[in-house]
C-alpha cells in the first residue's frame, strides 16, 4: 500500500497494469501475470530485509555505506529511474502502434 503515495512506483505500475489489462489472457493467467509482477517487484525489499533478520552484524556496514551513497547521489539516481522508466513506457507505446 506504501507504494502507491510513491509516484516513482505509480510511474512503473500503471503503464504496467494498462498493459496487462489489455492484453487478451485468460482471468487466471492475469492474475499469474500480476503476482509475478508482485512478487518481483517485492524481491528488492524482502531479500536485504530477510538477510538483515538473519545477520545484522554483518550486513548494517554494507547498508550504512549504501544508504550514504544513496543519500549523497539521490537527484542522479532519480534522474536515471525516470529516464528509464519513461524510456520503458514509450518503447512500449511505439511497439503498440
Amino acid at each position: 500500500m506504501l507504494s502507491l503515495s510513491n509516484p516513482k512506483e505509480l510511474a512503473l505500475a500503471i503503464p504496467l497494469g494498462v498493459t496487462i489489462g489489455g492484453a487478451l489472457l485468460a482471468p487466471g493467467e492475469t492474475v499469474l501475470v500480476a503476482l509475478t509482477f508482485v512478487v518481483v517487484a517485492s524481491l528488492s525489499v524482502a531479500i536485504p530485509s530477510i538477510a538483515f533478520a538473519i545477520a545484522p552484524d554483518r550486513l548494517r556496514p554494507a547498508l550504512e555505506h549504501l544508504r550514504v551513497w544513496l543519500t549523497a547521489n539521490n537527484s542522479i539516481v532519480m534522474g536515471v529511474l525516470l529516464v528509464v522508466i519513461g524510456a520503458v513506457v514509450i518503447g512500449g507505446a511505439i511497439t503498440e502502434l
